[in-house]
Order: C-alpha cells, then sequence, then structure tokens
C-alpha cells in the first residue's frame, strides 16, 4: 500500500507551486483592497449626503431669502423667475395668526400630542 495520503479538500483547492500560491495571495490581496476601496467611497458618500448637502441647501435658502428682501415686493416675483431661468416661481402668502390653544392648555400640550401621532 504504497499509495499516496489522501488529501483534504483544503489541500486540493491550494496549489503545490510557489509562484501559483504567489499569484492566489496577490489576487486576495488586490481584491480586498478593492472591497476596501469600495466601502469607504461608499461610506464618504453616504456622509456627504447626510450632512454636508443639507448644510448647503439651508446656506442657500438663508442667502436666496436675504437677497428677496432687500428686493421691492413688486419686482421680487420677476427676479426669483429671472435667477432661477424659469424654473422657480415665487408665491407670497402671509402667515396665518397663531391660535389660542384653549382655556388651560399650553402649545406644548399640542406638541406632545402631535409627536404621539
Amino acid at each position: 500500500m504504497n499509495a499516496p495520503a489522501a488529501r483534504s479538500w483544503a489541500g486540493r483547492l491550494v496549489p503545490r507551486s510557489l509562484r501559483a500560491r504567489l499569484v492566489l495571495l496577490i489576487l486576495g490581496a488586490v481584491l480586498v483592497a478593492q472591497a476596501t476601496t469600495f466601502l469607504a467611497i461608499e461610506h464618504y458618500r453616504r456622509n456627504v449626503l447626510e450632512n454636508v448637502t443639507p448644510d448647503l441647501m439651508a446656506t442657500t435658502i438663508r442667502t436666496l431669502r436675504a437677497s428677496i428682501a432687500q428686493i421691492d415686493e413688486s419686482e421680487r416675483a420677476a427676479f426669483v423667475a429671472q435667477a432661477s431661468q424659469g424654473e422657480w416661481r415665487l408665491v407670497s402668502r402671509p402667515i396665518p395668526p397663531a391660535r389660542d390653544p384653549g382655556p388651560g392648555r399650553t402649545l406644548q400640550c399640542h406638541a406632545r400630542r402631535a409627536e404621539r401621532i
């Protein structure tokens, strides 16, 4: 019984030559580097979308509101249409008066009820 000992399944998958093992190791390292790069870029993109974009939008809205406040009311709608190249239109309406919450009720009571909904 001089038959070679049966190799395990892992032993059959790993190449015997040093060159083939080196190629397999380099291929694995490249795949790990690609996966790490992909995850880092995805994390950065998600971070930008969640944090930077809303801040930029808020700053832009504040700037636009301050610019529009400097223009006469009669010219505001035309200014917005011209500045946005026809993409936006200005809709002005008065702010509704504050409602009286009723006797013994406060606005915090309404806010708590709205949070539960």
